[in-house]
């Protein structure tokens, strides 16, 4: 009880709380895992500041892991598994990996190596080309929850600063959620209804497009943030500026408003990305010109793509490669 001074507590240091969490785990593996090489994701987390702790309580909770880059191993499902993604030898393919979900939004810029692969699988730790491994920015206000509000406004049951009776308001964004995920759906422009409360309200596709477009250019400004980034690293060295001189030049890339030019493939992940036209949205909202980058889909389960990429890029990198390619 918040407002009795005599209620019992304790402090919790919240890194704690999480190595106990993922010693827990651990616990809870076969005695004869536990001794087994491990490997843990390390989510698309844009702050510095917070990735660090999140790998040093990892690497506090359990002893010898290794990490491995999550929006990496997604590239690395569709370039070993799915075989999709075919990175052009020579040049550092850019890769924009976007997870819009419930309540986060991730974008992530993957620059490949020069040989056709994502990470370094060199054991003294040599960074590949151009001194980066990803280029990551986070817009927690840009997503799922994000878009219901939207259509709550839209539909004129909320006002856009509304905190009184938070139990009636949740309600009303679980149901257009509902609405969304079946609008969604279905394929075709037919209207979801919904009851909350005492009024009846109809979800269509169309005002699905609608929110589409304008979560497209709400997240723009990420994206322009993210692309600044990307000419930087191309243009800060002598040696990044002479390795990427062709390229700049092939692109037209004559400044940080064109880098987007430089973004070979978006790999498309999260359940919010599911809205009807988002993909369109994305491209016209991002790529102003003729220049449009392949698209592939992750689907739903992003962390399982990162999972399963994970598991084929250690594969493919044992000695004698356990996952070859197909001939």
């Amino acid at each position: 009880d918040r407002r009795d001074p005599r209620t019992p507590f304790r402090e919790l240091d919240r890194d704690e709380v999480f190595r106990e969490y993922l010693r827990k785990i651990l616990d809870k593996l076969p005695v004869e895992y536990r001794q087994r090489r491990k490997y843990a994701l390390m989510p698309s987390i844009g702050d510095d500041k917070t990735r660090t702790r999140y790998r040093d309580a990892l690497e506090a909770a359990l002893p010898d892991v290794t990490i491995i880059p999550e929006p990496e191993m997604v590239a690395e499902y569709f370039r070993l598994l799915k075989r999709t993604l075919k990175l052009e030898s020579g040049a550092n393919n850019v890769i924009l990996v976007i997870d819009v979900g419930a309540s986060t939004a991730n974008m992530t810029l993957v620059v490949s190596r020069r040989d056709q692969a994502i990470v370094d699988v060199d054991t003294t730790g040599a960074q590949r080309d151009q001194r980066i491994r990803a280029l990551r920015g986070d817009s927690v206000d840009h997503a799922g929850r994000w878009v219901d509000k939207q259509l709550a406004q839209a539909l004129g049951v909320l006002e856009p600063r509304a905190d009184k009776d938070l139990e009636s308001r949740d309600r009303v964004l679980r149901a257009i959620e509902r609405a969304k995920v079946s609008a969604s759906q279905t394929g075709k422009d037919a209207p979801v209804e919904i009851s909350p409360g005492d009024a009846s309200m109809v979800i269509t596709q169309k005002m699905l497009r609608s929110v589409s477009k304008t979560l497209a250019g709400s997240l723009g400004q990420l994206f322009q943030r993210l692309c600044e980034r990307l000419y930087n690293n191309h243009t800060n060295t002598d040696y990044a500026r002479r390795i990427s001189k062709a390229r700049l030049s092939e692109r037209e890339v004559n400044g940080p408003g064109d880098a987007y030019r430089l973004i070979d493939f978006i790999l498309l992940a999260g359940g919010t990305s599911l809205l009807p036209e988002f993909e369109e949205a994305i491209l016209s909202a991002f790529f102003p010109d003729r220049h449009r980058p392949k698209v592939l889909r992750v689907g739903t389960s992003f962390a399982i793509a990162a999972a399963a990429g994970g598991l084929a890029h250690r594969l493919h990198n044992y000695a004698p490669p356990r996952l070859r390619d197909s001939v």
